[in-house]
């Protein structure tokens, strides 16, 4: 018995399965990329019903961070650390598009490239990195809603290429 399965079976004790894959989906730097193949490898999920739903909770706090993170910023502005942070990011980020030509046409490329960002199916990259990438860079937030949206799609694509291949190369394909 592998690991994965250990720890699948671990948590089905006391959390549904269905929870399991929830939460392993929320968390930052995993999201996705890590409850897609527990639902499919360990708790045999067909794969369209992973997708669809690790693509649905995942991308809630990249939308969470687009449309609440500046009604949270005053609050966090109070911590020192998150005050000076904040204002390093700005400062580099305003700075370096303070002409309005400039942050035009950084604003047309913005959607494709945060979705780029989103879909790398790689550590610090995803929804949560997106939102915040997004909101440092003062993306508009529909584009940074559509980016995201597209994001999460490429992502599901290459994760269901990545477990699709995995299956295949053990000889557990359905």
């Amino acid at each position: 018995m592998g690991l994965a399965e250990s720890l699948g079976d671990a948590l089905s004790s006391f959390l549904p399965p269905w929870a399991v894959v929830t939460l392993i989906s929320l968390m930052p730097f995993i999201e996705m990329r890590g409850a897609v193949p527990i639902a499919v490898l360990v708790y045999h999920w067909d794969l369209g019903l992973a997708l669809a739903f690790c693509g649905a909770v995942s991308i809630v706090p990249g939308f969470a961070i687009v449309f609440y993170l500046e009604r949270l910023e005053p609050g966090l502005r109070k911590v020192r650390l998150f005050d000076r942070t904040l204002d390093r990011a700005f400062a580099w980020t305003r700075k370096k598009n303070a002409d309005p030509a400039e942050k035009a046409k950084r604003d047309r490329r913005a959607t494709l490239l945060l979705a780029l960002l989103v879909a790398v199916p790689g550590p610090g990259t995803g929804a949560w990195t997106g939102g915040l990438v997004s909101y440092v860079f003062e993306v508009p937030k529909r584009r940074a809603a559509a980016a995201l949206t597209l994001g999460v799609v490429g992502e599901a694509a290459a994760i269901a290429a990545l477990v699709l291949l995995f299956q295949w190369s053990v000889g557990a394909l359905p």
